[in-house]
C-alpha cells in the first residue's frame, strides 16, 4: 500500500474498558497530521502496481462476429477480408460480416478486446487505468490525463515470465508498453509481467 496509518496510544492512560487514552503525535517526512488521531505516513508519490497477464485471442480460420473489433497485422497473400470491414494491416476494424471472401491462407485475426491484458492490481493511488491491445506484445496504457508530473516507469519483479522491452510516456493520457517472452522467443504468448508506475510531484 502507499500509506501506513498509525494510532499511537499511551498505555498509562487506558481505562479499564479499553479507553484508548491520549494520542501521541507522529512527525517526519511525508506525515500528514491533519487528523491528529489518525496520522498518515505517505510515500510522497502516487503509484500503480499490477501483475499483467498477456492474453492471446487469435484465429487463423473460421468466422467473425459482427460488431467485434478485430486486428490483422499481416494479411496473407490470397486472403481477402475486404467484405467484412478490413481496410489495411495494423488498423483495427469492426466486423461488418461473418465470413471473409477468402480465408484459406492462415491470416491471423486478433480479437482486440479479448486480447487486452488482464491486470491484477496490487496498489493504485493514481486513478482509473486501462489497457488496449495494439499488436503482439504491444499495449497502450490509458488514463484520463493522469500521467503528469515526474513519471517513473518500471518492472519491479524478476519473477515475470515476460520482460518489458520498452515503456514510454507518450502524453498525459497514454503510456506505450512493449513486452517480450524470452522462453518462447515470441511476443505476447500469455506471459506475465509486473508493472509499476510512479507519479512524483
Amino acid at each position: 500500500m502507499n500509506f501506513i496509518k498509525k494510532r499511537l496510544f499511551s498505555d498509562s492512560n487506558k481505562g479499564d474498558k479499553g479507553d484508548p487514552g491520549s494520542v501521541n503525535s507522529v512527525t517526519g517526512d511525508f506525515v500528514n497530521n491533519t487528523d491528529p488521531t489518525n496520522p498518515v505516513i505517505n510515500r510522497g508519490y502516487k503509484v500503480y502496481t499490477a501483475n499483467i497477464t498477456e492474453q492471446e485471442s487469435v484465429a487463423t480460420s473460421g468466422t467473425l462476429t459482427i460488431g467485434v473489433l478485430y486486428l490483422i497485422e499481416q494479411l496473407q497473400d490470397g486472403d481477402d477480408f475486404s467484405n467484412v470491414g478490413y481496410v489495411t494491416d495494423g488498423t483495427p476494424f469492426e466486423a461488418t460480416g461473418t465470413t471473409p471472401t477468402i480465408w484459406d491462407n492462415s491470416t491471423q485475426v486478433w480479437d482486440v478486446v479479448a486480447s487486452t491484458p488482464a491486470a491484477v492490481v496490487c496498489d493504485n493511488t493514481i486513478g482509473t487505468i486501462t489497457f488496449t491491445y495494439i499488436g503482439q506484445g504491444n499495449y497502450q496504457i490509458n488514463s484520463d490525463g493522469l500521467f503528469i508530473g515526474n513519471v517513473w516507469l518500471g518492472q519491479p519483479s524478476s519473477d515475470s515470465t515476460s520482460i518489458i522491452l520498452g515503456i514510454a510516456l507518450l502524453n498525459p493520457d497514454i503510456i506505450n508498453l512493449d513486452c517480450y517472452q524470452p522462453k518462447s522467443s515470441t511476443n505476447n504468448l500469455n506471459g506475465t509481467t509486473s508493472l509499476e508506475i510512479r507519479l512524483y510531484p
